[in-house]
């Protein structure tokens, strides 16, 4: 009995003892847990921290981003706008620049003009005055007529015949056989290149004047005064020189009071076409070419051009040396004074037009259509000698405008 209360006593001590390591082990994990625990969440909350942080640091450098890439847009953009307004200052630059020589090349183009230029009062006078010898030479229906007989007629009292700058031998001969003194002046049309040789032998002491009449403006005149003059004109000279060799001239028309009727047709087949014949030829285009103006350059005569408008006044000036009695005198005005209106039948349609009406509707190809301009030369030399002669007030150039 003893011996079995001993051996329980052993064993309950034997538990006790057992227990209080599992106690104190226990404790341990269960402090290791909670230790473990603890620094879970203290990572958790580190981690959350740490997240939070790096979110608002993302939301600060996205924010720096987004400004710094608003602030480079709004810097390119203004790159740009500063690029497009250099741009335009500069094209506007550019613009004043072109602008300004565009204004100081056309000053010194009409300078360059107005140095060529001549007053009449003055220069042309001048002129006029200091010559020994005045050749006037013109195209047809460039106040030829009313300068021709002005001037030899009337003034000199010499009855030069026309077209003395193109006549032979025995025509020049009649200047140095029939009068003791020559015409100081001579006025004549010219057919061609006749005044080539003029310039050539011309003393240095001699003017050489040119009428100059823009070429359309001459042809259409002439075409007018061939249907007015040699067609419906009562005088006795023109019936006797028939337009057609055979035909009267009345057959070509129809004369109604005051009206001369004239038919589209025959316009065309029985004046137009003969306009190497009649003065709707020997226009400015055969006298002023390439070899005309290479004799200027190379023998630099006293030469000027003039407006055919300005013909009263060279009279004028004509007069005041050699013949102060005599009054400028006009020709070829014979329909103008008798009232004859000529006028065109249009064969299509029958309507009748007056004549000047029908030409000005051809204006612009009157010339192609008559292939007057065929084998010209230099038309570029004769446009600027037009474009100066044609801003001179006075309508006079000298010959310079070619040097």
């Amino acid at each position: 009995m003893r011996t079995t209360t001993t051996s329980n006593r052993n064993d309950s001590s034997g538990n006790k003892k057992i227990s209080r390591p599992l106690q104190i082990l226990t404790i341990v994990v269960l402090t290791l847990m909670w230790m473990c625990l603890c620094i879970v969440i203290i990572v958790k909350i580190t981690i959350q921290q740490h997240i939070t942080s790096s979110q608002e640091l993302l939301n600060v450098v996205h924010d720096d981003i987004k400004q710094r890439f608003i602030i480079r847009e709004k810097d390119s953009r203004a790159q740009k706008a500063e690029k497009i307004l250099s741009l335009l200052l500069e094209e506007h630059d550019s613009s004043l620049e072109q602008e300004k020589e565009t204004t100081n090349s056309s000053r010194r183009k009409q300078n360059n003009q107005h140095h060529h230029c001549l007053t009449l009062d003055v220069e042309m006078k001048h002129l006029v005055q200091e010559s020994d010898q005045i050749y006037i030479a013109m195209p047809t229906k460039a106040a030829g007529s009313s300068l021709r007989i002005f001037v030899n007629s009337k003034c000199m009292k010499y009855r030069a015949q026309d077209y003395t700058f193109h006549a032979g031998w025995r025509a020049k001969r009649s200047f140095l056989q029939d009068v003791y003194e020559t015409p100081k002046v001579i006025a004549s049309h010219v057919k061609g290149n006749e005044l080539v040789s003029l310039i050539q032998q011309m003393t240095r002491n001699s003017l050489l004047i040119y009428i100059h009449r823009e070429e359309t403006d001459r042809v259409i005149s002439a075409v007018r005064h061939i249907v007015d003059t040699r067609l419906c004109s009562d005088e006795q000279v023109w019936k006797r020189t028939p337009l057609v060799d055979g035909k009267d001239n009345d057959s070509f028309v129809i004369r109604n009071g005051t009206r001369c009727i004239i038919t589209d047709d025959t316009l065309f087949n029985q004046v137009v076409t003969h306009k190497r014949r009649l003065e709707i030829g020997h226009g400015a285009p055969e006298a002023l070419t390439c070899e005309l103006y290479d004799a200027i350059k190379e023998n630099s005569p006293k030469m000027v051009f003039m407006n055919y408008t300005q013909s009263d006044h060279l009279m004028e000036l004509i007069a005041s040396k050699y013949c102060p009695n005599e009054k400028p005198f006009h020709a070829n005005t014979n329909n103008v004074k008798n009232g004859i209106t000529s006028m065109v039948n249009l064969t299509r349609s029958g309507e009748l037009v007056e004549l000047k009406d029908w030409l000005e509707k051809k204006r612009n190809v009157l010339e192609w259509a008559l292939d007057l301009k065929q084998g010209v030369t230099c038309q570029g030399h004769t446009k600027k000698m037009e474009d100066i002669l044609f801003s001179c007030s006075d309508g006079i150039v000298d010959k310079e405008f070619l040097m």
